[in-house]
């Protein structure tokens, strides 16, 4: 059996996720060309390589792939944070971003491979329909939260928040767009996505107490950002709070 096939669905969420990616990523390249006095062609090609991430990220129906576009998302977005600036400020802004997403991909590796160990497959579907078979034990629901957590990371939800506002503070306004606008976004579209694929029925019981946990989650998140909005004076990490206060 293969551990992985380059296997790609379009759902609606994910084809506008992945539409909404490609036309801020066109805004933010056009707009690079006056941000910078001569946009550099490594700038281009991460830029690329980003969008490439994210669209695969939010059209991928296997699990270990979005692992995958999940790590490159990180690496790219770290690369665009510290673009061409060696000041002390963006490069610690740029490696808080790496960090707190490779604990996230970290976290998430380890839930593939529980799953995979259980079920013998990757497929967001086949494992739906595996899992379905026999009753959730406590390694699912482990394999499930180490995921969420791993996603969650990337969608900036608290406590894993404080990267966010250090990579705007650090990266190119163009960049921060795509930030704000589309990966943030695709963290929280992961865990619905992988939830409700994949494991919607064997967690079925524990569903009430999974959705209190997060919407607590979302509502502290919110709050915090909200609070953290008032006492903000750098317009970029202001909008990276806002982000959080909406997310």
């Amino acid at each position: 059996m293969a551990i992985s096939q380059a296997i790609f669905t379009a759902d609606p969420i994910g084809a506008g996720l992945a539409a909404l990616a490609a036309a801020l990523a066109v805004g933010a390249l056009a707009f690079s060309w006056r941000y910078f006095e001569a946009a550099h062609h490594l700038y281009s090609v991460l830029m690329l390589l980003f969008l490439g991430a994210m669209e695969g990220f939010c059209l991928s129906g296997d699990l270990f792939n979005l692992f995958v576009f999940f790590e490159l998302m990180t690496v790219s977005a770290c690369a665009l944070a510290g673009h061409r600036n060696e000041e002390r400020g963006p490069i610690q802004g740029a490696l808080n971003l790496g960090i707190l997403n490779g604990v996230g991909g970290f976290l998430v590796l380890h839930g593939v491979a529980l799953i995979y160990a259980r079920t013998g497959a990757l497929n967001l579907a086949q494992i739906g329909e595996r899992l379905a078979a026999a009753p959730a034990d406590a390694l699912v629901a482990v394999a499930f939260a180490l995921i969420a957590g791993g996603f969650l990371t990337k969608a900036a939800a608290m406590p894993f928040h404080f990267w966010l506002p250090d990579a705007h503070a650090a990266a190119p306004t163009p960049v921060c767009v795509l930030l704000s606008g589309v990966m943030v976004q695709l963290g929280l579209y992961a865990v619905f996505r992988v939830y409700w694929t994949a494991f919607s029925g064997p967690l079925s019981a524990r569903a009430p107490s999974l959705s209190a946990i997060l919407l607590a989650l979302g509502e502290a998140t919110a709050a915090l950002g909200a609070a953290l909005c008032f006492s903000q004076r750098h317009l970029k990490r202001l909008l990276a709070f806002s982000t959080l206060s909406h997310t």
